[in-house]
């Protein structure tokens, strides 16, 4: 065979297993499964509201996959390294608005979130104290240390729940502050803590 015919038969075989390769590639993306992440922005926000605590908790939540997806459940541990533990439940999207009396405004209630394929964006989640009383005192007491931050949540259809875990800490002087605000119902101002995700 001549050597400028083989090379031409070569290259067109060569192209023609490129092009079914990167059609099935092709396929094999767009219909890829949801790939869902919830992850948090590195500022959580705390306060208490007439004997409740509260907290604020920008998040991106970013879908790898082809493929939508629905977050129905998500959740924040807090964990004390004295042992202590408490669970803050979704209640509200929320804005910051730094313009206004309050620095965060309550918008709509905490609904599932569809997440479609391949796109991401964010999000500020307000939580509650699960168990607080709201005419009593707040059982989250934020004492000098060290805590860790759990978001918990979990997929539509999916029985298993994926946790990130990040970590702050408290030090005396804000103890002392959150302290005074948890014992004053009509003292609604904020404190920031930055957090790192755990490795």
């Amino acid at each position: 065979m001549d050597a400028v015919v083989a090379s031409g038969l070569i290259g067109a075989l060569g192209s023609i297993v490129g092009a079914l390769s990167g059609a099935a590639l092709g396929y094999k993306l767009a219909n890829r499964s949801a790939e869902v992440s919830v992850l948090a922005n590195f500022r959580f926000t705390v306060y208490y509201l007439k004997g409740q605590f509260c907290a604020y908790l920008p998040v991106t939540i970013a879908n790898d996959g082809a493929k939508g997806s629905v977050i129905n459940e998500i959740q924040l541990k807090l964990k004390a390294s004295n042992g202590q533990e408490w669970l803050l439940s979704w209640q509200y999207f929320a804005a910051e608005n730094p313009m206004a009396k309050y620095a965060w405004v309550d918008l709509e209630r905490a609904t599932p979130i569809l997440v479609h394929g391949n796109s991401g964006f964010q999000h500020t989640l307000k939580f509650f104290a699960v168990g607080d009383d709201p005419e009593g005192l707040s059982n989250v007491a934020l004492v000098q240390g060290k805590y860790q931050l759990i978001i918990e949540y979990r997929e539509n259809g999916s029985a298993q729940s994926v946790t990130r875990s990040y970590s702050f800490t408290v030090d005396a002087k804000i103890s002392e502050v959150l302290e005074t605000r948890r014992r004053d119902p009509e003292d609604n101002t904020t404190v920031i803590f930055g957090i790192k995700e755990d490795a």
